[in-house]
């Protein structure tokens, strides 16, 4: 079996590494914060805003002290407790794309928000500042641009369009950790950024893990406060917050994986690259990758020419024993979930193509070349 991802070879690779990190925190007890944990945020702000040389010299204090990496439970908590921090609710709209995983929309109804979906560009598969534009109202306080499969939005255009409105931008950067737009990190693009670790994404843990990305000490603070019951200090609570802590155990193992993650991403763009010179490029579309952007490759995405294309191929590569995956066969507007903001089929029609014609295959950094020529043959009907 080819898997779409390969946990159990990355641990083989890491084993010893990241035992030893386990049995530290095993050994010192400390399960709930502590120095693993900050040690963790400060690697994580290091590489986010490209200051590793700094922290691999232990020189902390010459990092930027208005850049904060805070760890915390999920993708999905990142994004709702900075939503919380500015207030967000009754009311308000917040601008999300149609065709993503359901967290950045739910996150905004959770909280009492409406989710304005808009329609992502039909080439790279994100939204553009044009879409953005469109979809402002005087109610609209927040956009979240996501980097859908390691690709990013174009963030300048849109920042300046949420500047011009005097909106927050929050990035949604679940499956785009990694990746480079314009020679800077993705989570270091816009005010909030926001991560996850679940396991399977280029950066994860073993469990549930996210972490929020902020330009400012003001939000920082208040976002510690938030993750930790709205906790300024023991059982002293300023807010209503929630348990959004990220446990210690997955912030030692991450950290682990941290120092082992550019040469994945090296990995996963070679593969990438194979494909984009030997996979038929008239029986699918894929991804366009701006010049100025690095994609993470957190999927390696086709679009088939239709639906049961799609259903073709899918059988070719269970047949074969081939890992796929789809993300995501409904858009969020047509999701039940959303059903009560009236969106019907037809509304935003680049995201329903997509739902209906995407399809992702191994791009896994632990792929050998003999796999990935056995996946190419059967993606071009050719085993």
């Amino acid at each position: 079996m080819i898997g779409l991802v390969d946990l159990k070879r990355q641990y083989a690779c890491y084993r010893q590494e990241l035992e030893r990190a386990i049995a530290e925190v095993m050994a010192e007890v400390s399960f709930v914060g502590g120095e693993k944990l900050a040690a963790f945020e400060t690697a994580l702000r290091a590489y986010v805003s490209g200051e590793c040389r700094v922290a691999a010299d232990k020189n902390a204090q010459a990092m930027r002290s208005d850049f904060h990496a805070i760890g915390c439970s999920s993708g999905t908590d990142a994004l709702f407790l900075v939503l919380m921090a500015l207030g967000i609710g009754d009311g308000d709209e917040v601008i999300v794309p149609a065709y993503t995983f359901i967290s950045t929309g739910e996150v905004v109804a959770l909280l009492g928000a409406r989710p304005v979906f808009i329609d992502v560009n039909p080439d790279t598969y994100v939204i553009d500042a044009e879409a953005v534009s469109e979809a402002v109202t005087a109610k609209t306080k927040a956009v979240i641009p996501v980097g859908l499969f390691g690709v990013l939005p174009d963030m300048d255009a849109i920042t300046a369009v949420a500047a011009k409105h005097n909106i927050a931008v929050i990035e949604d950067a679940a499956q785009s950790f990694g990746a480079k737009y314009n020679e800077r990190r993705s989570c270091h693009l816009a005010m909030f950024g926001c991560t996850s670790f679940f396991p399977a994404k280029p950066l994860g843990g073993a469990g549930d893990g996210g972490a929020i990305f902020t330009t400012s000490t003001t939000y920082a603070h208040k976002l510690r406060c938030l993750l930790n019951h709205g906790q300024s200090q023991r059982y002293y609570h300023d807010a209503v917050g929630i348990n959004g802590r990220l446990d210690t155990i997955q912030a030692a193992i991450l950290n682990v994986k941290l120092r082992h993650l550019d040469n994945e991403l090296k990995a996963r763009r070679l593969n990438a690259a194979r494909y984009d010179e030997q996979l038929d490029k008239n029986r699918y579309t894929r991804q366009l990758i701006p010049s100025n952007v690095i994609s993470a490759y957190a999927q390696y995405s086709l679009c088939c020419e239709s639906k049961r294309m799609r259903t073709v191929l899918i059988e070719r590569l269970k047949k074969h024993d081939i890992g796929y995956g789809i993300y995501y066969p409904i858009p969020l507007h047509l999701q039940r979930a959303f059903k009560s903001y009236g969106y019907k089929k037809g509304s935003l029609p680049v995201s329903e193509q997509l739902a209906e014609t995407m399809l992702s295959i191994p791009v896994h950094p632990f792929l050998t070349a003999a796999e990935q020529d056995r996946v190419i043959a059967v993606v071009n009907d050719r085993a």
